[in-house]
């Protein structure tokens, strides 16, 4: 980060820049990712259904594969409303990180350039948010010391 000294008060572009970021990255996980794996998951766990995420972590050997599945959906859910406002920020673009290399991984697995694709730029995003962080519109700005 950057020296206090070099901060400078208010809010600038590169702030709002990185606010508008954050908010279009969890807009778009959360309408084509997240509501669809929840739905999935929701009719695998209580109506006995198939679901294609726990089936894939289930052919890599991984033991009760819906329900880790589904704490993996909880999980991300978590993480991206904590980079929705800005809270623990690098730790939910940690998060979201991995899961995006494990979405490359399976892609290149099952050869779905599209998806393949997307996870990539989820990726990309993720690792700069990892890298840059929240920016000062972000609940993070109100838990850094002075030092940071």
């Amino acid at each position: 980060m950057y020296p206090s000294s070099q901060r400078t008060p208010g809010t600038t572009a590169e702030d709002i820049s990185l606010l508008l970021l954050r908010l279009a990255a969890v807009t778009v996980l959360v309408i084509f990712k997240l509501i669809p794996e929840a739905t999935a998951g929701w009719a695998a766990i209580w109506h006995e259904k198939t679901w294609a995420l726990a089936d894939t972590i289930g052919s890599l050997g991984i033991p009760q594969a819906q329900w880790i599945a589904a704490a993996a959906v909880v999980l991300i859910v978590l993480a991206t409303l904590g980079l929705a406002i800005g809270f623990v920020t690098r730790f939910s673009a940690t998060v979201l990180l991995f899961c995006a290399g494990l979405l490359c991984y399976s892609a290149v697995q099952q050869t779905e350039v599209t998806v393949l694709e997307t996870a990539l730029v989820y990726g990309c995003i993720f690792l700069f948010l990892l890298l840059r962080g929240p920016g000062n519109l972000a609940a993070d700005r109100y838990f850094r010391t002075a030092d940071d």
